[in-house]
């Protein structure tokens, strides 16, 4: 079974895949599901103000690939996320989602190889 999760649309990006049809403010659908997003339909999405989307979660493999940072930008995406998490990281379930949300806030960062 194929996971999903919902999307804010402005965190959409081009290679996702929809899960769910997404339909306009007149119920019309806009996208089908299983279309693989561009950046022009995202575009267009924001166009016809649709905020939210539902989308296939990407293997795990396709998640974990390592993102090379210079040492004062990783630093960087550190210090804002301990902001975020704080004290938090103790607990061994949320210093997983720590390192997640790290390694998310590096793959998308412009410095990133």
């Amino acid at each position: 079974m194929e996971r999903t999760r919902k999307l804010l649309l402005a965190r959409a990006r081009p290679g996702m895949v929809l899960a769910e049809p997404v339909c306009g403010s007149d119920d019309q659908v806009l996208l089908p599901a299983r279309t693989q997003l561009t950046s022009d339909n995202i575009e267009m999405l924001r166009q016809r103000k649709v905020e939210l989307t539902t989308v296939f979660e990407a293997a795990q493999d396709e998640v974990s690939e390592p993102v090379q940072l210079d040492e004062a930008t990783l630093r960087k995406i550190i210090v804002t996320e301990h902001a975020w998490f704080g004290d938090t990281r103790d607990n061994e379930i949320m210093a997983e989602f720590f390192r997640c949300a790290v390694n998310r806030a590096a793959r998308m960062h412009p410095n990133s190889q």
